[in-house]
């Protein structure tokens, strides 16, 4: 069992990986193309989403 609670956890860990890429994409456009709307409400929702499943990934490594 504590093998997939291992691969649970790793499955969370590269999921946060890519919502903290996507989160600086968004930011990065918006920052250089000044044709790009501003959107911090997605930058900080896929900032969050990243901490949550960090949040679940220490969870399933603790089991």
């Amino acid at each position: 069992m504590r093998v997939w609670y291992w691969f649970v956890g790793t499955g969370f860990i590269v999921v946060a990986f890519f919502c903290f890429i996507a989160a600086l994409t968004i930011w990065n456009t918006a920052r250089t193309d000044q044709t790009y709307p501003r959107k911090p409400t997605h930058v900080a929702m896929w900032s969050g989403m990243g901490v949550v499943c960090l949040g679940l990934m220490v969870l399933f490594y603790s089991l």
